[in-house]
């Protein structure tokens, strides 16, 4: 092998080597964890989630005294409301 040639192919390696590392990364997914879920946890329910006949998807914390709470309005005005969707549901059997 020539001089010429081997000094291309080192050139054709080392401009290789240096745009490898020149591509971007894939970003890191971060989740964020939904706050309600969150606080349900943290005061010791139960969180747990339903579908009604629509598809429709509903939160709610189930607490250490058995009450059931809406999630979101529990963690936003600290009180416990029944899911207005529970009609219906089997939210009692675990």
């Amino acid at each position: 092998m020539s001089i010429g040639t081997r000094t291309t192919l080192c050139a054709a390696f080392l401009a290789l080597a240096f745009t490898a590392g020149c591509y971007p990364r894939p970003k890191a997914v971060v989740w964020l964890a939904n706050e309600a879920t969150a606080y349900c946890a943290a005061i010791g329910g139960q969180p747990d989630s339903r579908a009604d006949s629509k598809g429709h998807q509903f939160g709610f914390c189930r607490l250490q005294d058995d009450r059931i709470c809406e999630m979101w309005t529990l963690f936003q005005r600290g009180k416990c409301v029944v899911p207005r969707s529970a009609k219906g549901w089997e939210l009692f059997p675990y």
